[in-house]
């Protein structure tokens, strides 16, 4: 049965076989759904892979494992993605969402910047596309974050919705500020009423609010699929 995406003032009502859900439920108990219910729907498409729901949410999993694991990661940490918008940061922000940390997104730009935010928001770590390598501070290639089960039993937090975790530039203030997932729920914008086979094309970077809002937080919290372009390597 297709799925169709309301919004009604600050509630999102997502309908399926008569379920219904508020805001207050979160973007990773959606998703965690979804693998339960419908895991072989594709969640996201690149030219050389498919992922289906199922797998998105082990991967989750696993990148939780990992980041806290073996790479320290905790609560309240600060963690940079240097790259050019690949899915997987995807994972990297929704595993972060799962520890209380946060992801500072720094998608094409050059070392000089990366290493300045690393400085400005004393990061736990780098991970970045593989195609790239950071030396000045604890780093990790994307690949290396999901290559295999990490078996470590993570401690999550109980609710993301309201915890500031992903910072979004704000091109009036010319500053980074740090929103919650909560907060880009309220501000979705409805998908288009069209065939649930049809993909949501995305293409360059990933953490631009208006791209967010729009298209990749309404296709995941739908059970759509995101059809994701090439990806050109970032040369640093």
């Amino acid at each position: 049965m297709p799925k169709k995406l309301f919004l009604c003032g600050t509630a999102i009502f997502f309908v399926k076989s008569g379920l219904t859900m508020t805001a207050n439920y979160s973007l990773l108990s959606i998703l965690h759904d979804h693998a339960l219910a419908h895991g072989d729907y594709i969640a996201h498409l690149l030219p050389d892979r498919v992922i289906t729901y199922r797998r998105f949410w082990s991967r989750i999993e696993r990148a939780s494992a990992r980041l806290q694991g073996e790479w320290g990661v905790v609560a309240g940490d600060t963690v940079i993605y240097w790259g050019s918008g690949h899915p997987d940061a995807i994972i990297l922000y929704c595993a972060l969402l799962r520890l209380g940390a946060k992801l500072m997104p720094c998608e094409d730009r050059d070392r000089e910047y990366v290493q300045h935010m690393v400085e400005q928001t004393k990061s736990q770590l780098v991970v970045h596309d593989d195609a790239l390598t950071f030396t000045s501070s604890p780093a990790h290639s994307l690949s290396s974050l999901l290559a295999d089960w990490c078996h470590f039993d993570p401690v999550v937090i109980q609710d993301e919705s309201a915890t500031p975790a992903l910072y979004l530039h704000d091109f009036i203030q010319n500053d980074n500020r740090a929103v919650s997932v909560g907060e880009l729920i309220q501000a979705l914008s409805p998908l288009q009423q069209v065939d649930q086979a049809e993909a949501i094309v995305i293409d360059g970077p990933i953490f631009h609010k208006e791209k967010l809002i729009n298209f990749i937080l309404p296709a995941l919290i739908a059970g759509r699929r995101l059809q994701f372009s090439l990806i050109e390597p970032l040369k640093a």
